[in-house]
């Protein structure tokens, strides 16, 4: 997808412009890039100076607005990738401006930093503001069988749960009754006592460090590691978009909104409280899958799911015929992990869901005594950050959460969270199969504000902007199936009249 010229760019307001070095420092941090040469022609780095080298201007967004086309700067747009930008660090003269640095925005992008609690090394001039992401797909020494999702996605049971499944639903109806923001448990969080830790939090902080010892992670545990967890609860209901869960990434929400700077969780996880059949007003009915996309927010916008640059055949090559989409169906004490970069969400398309008649009995809500809610409790593991503005749970709301059940001590801390491997089932679509789909291509729809935790409460019919178009699989009995396609598979595309492409952001 190209990028409008600099000067085509409608002037936003100033206080809306933020230069991104208060946020990275000289870490490279995936965003758009752009160049001024008018700048870098005049420009010769201090290692360079005997030499004449000349070096590139790499400058974000906001920099490339408010410090360089306002004076009449030749800006072009580079693309996307990792870089930082060097607003702030070139010669006072070229940068025109009276301001230390060279950059306009310097001082109000740091003072909003700080307001999302980011601070750099000033020694060094590094920060923590991007998570550490998975380096390869790394294996749980527990697991047997091994799939061929291209990143990590592995699913589990965990036995131990199931018995308290109804009191952590109390105790999630409770919660969100109260807050729907998503809160945070330190790594090294000890509770002094009973009334410290509700079992959510518990529950939370379990999975982080279970997941961080099965993964080989704890080298990567910085000082401000922990949890961040919140809970989906979705009545049933005859309106289908009420239950969904957009497709999205889980990332630092007000980071994204004020620098456009993506940092996302190492691991994202989903905690199934519910089964997948629920009772409802005309009979029993499947809750909505999960389902992950092997797609990255550093993945064109645009195209195949699961392909880089679409001109690039060397990577696209790596990919082969790999599953391009997981589908994970709720079961009680079911957990799925995996890679937090990826594209995800829980549609509600009943093409995707499995029907009452092939769900074995204790799969079932009706020996619940919340059989008409489809209860998920989300975790996601960051290594080196608190996401900004997430807060511990507040005291008032803990004692109110541990007053709705008879909480018990979940989990004995001496054996940690045990987990058992869960089978996935691969399915492959053949041709055959496709062409007696063909006609039922869906599009799922993106989260369209907010963050990922918030209903969309758009009731408008067609979906319209940037959506996900797949032929739905046939259904399968298998808890978790992952599908190739031979062809004809998942694309993110966009959809609706008229529609202006550049005005819809990578995450939309």
């Amino acid at each position: 997808m190209s990028k409008p010229d600099p000067e085509e760019i409608v002037e936003e307001e100033e206080e809306e412009c933020l230069c991104t070095f208060a946020v990275t420092g000289t870490t490279p941090t995936f965003q758009e890039i752009y160049i001024c040469n008018t700048c870098s022609e005049q420009n010769i780095c201090a290692e360079n100076e005997n030499s004449g080298e000349v070096m590139p201007l790499c400058i974000c967004q906001g920099c490339a607005e408010s410090c360089h086309t306002s004076k009449g700067h030749d800006v072009e747009y580079y693309g996307s990738g990792p870089c930082y930008c060097d607003c702030s660090s070139f010669h006072q003269d070229v940068a025109n401006s009276t301001d230390s640095c060279g950059c306009n925005l310097s001082q109000k992008s740091i003072e909003m930093a700080k307001r999302l609690g980011i601070s750099q090394n000033t020694d060094e001039m590094n920060c923590s503001t991007v998570n550490p992401a998975l380096e390869g797909k790394p294996a749980d020494p527990s697991i047997q069988s091994h799939n061929d999702f291209p990143y990590l996605f592995q699913t589990y049971t965990m036995p131990s749960l199931v018995p308290h499944c109804d009191a952590l639903i109390d105790q999630a109806i409770e919660l969100i009754q109260h807050s729907r923001d998503t809160h945070w448990v330190p790594h090294n969080y000890e509770p002094s006592g009973y009334s410290d830790i509700c079992n959510l939090e518990q529950l939370a902080l379990e999975i982080f460090h279970r997941h961080v010892s099965a993964f080989n992670l704890q080298s990567q545990v910085g000082l401000d590691a922990g949890a961040e967890y919140w809970v989906q609860v979705k009545k049933l209901s005859d309106e289908d978009k009420s239950q969904a869960i957009d497709l999205h990434y889980d990332k630092d929400e007000d980071l994204a909104e004020a620098f456009n700077i993506g940092s996302f969780p190492t691991l994202s996880t989903v905690s199934y409280l519910t089964g997948s059949v629920m009772d409802s007003s005309k009979g029993k009915v499947c809750a909505a899958p999960t389902l992950v996309f092997p797609h990255t927010y550093e993945m064109p916008g645009e195209g195949e799911i699961g392909t880089f640059d679409n001109n690039d055949e060397e990577e696209n090559s790596k990919v082969g015929l790999k599953p391009t989409v997981a589908i994970s169906h709720p079961r009680v004490g079911k957990h799925l992990v995996f890679d937090g970069r990826l594209l995800h969400g829980a549609p509600s398309n009943h093409e995707l869901r499995q029907t009452p008649d092939i769900v074995q009995e204790e799969h079932c809500n009706s020996q619940s005594r919340h059989p008409n809610i489809r209860v998920t409790f989300l975790v996601n593991i960051w290594l080196s950050r608190r996401p900004s503005r997430v807060s511990v749970l507040p005291s008032k709301i803990r004692q109110e959460i541990i007053r709705v059940s008879n909480q018990e001590n979940l989990i004995t801390c001496k054996k940690g969270l045990l987990m058992h491997e869960k089978e996935i089932t691969n399915v492959l679509e053949s041709e055959e199969d496709l062409e007696e789909a063909s006609n039922h291509k869906i599009h799922l729809s993106f989260v369209s504000s907010g963050a990922t935790w918030i209903d969309n409460d758009d009731d408008s019919g067609e979906e319209e902007g940037l959506v996900v178009s797949i032929i739905p699989p046939k259904r399968s009995l298998a808890d978790t199936v992952l599908v190739k396609y031979q062809d004809r598979g998942p694309e993110l595309e966009y959809t609706g009249p008229e529609y202006d492409e550049e005005s819809v952001t990578k995450d939309e």
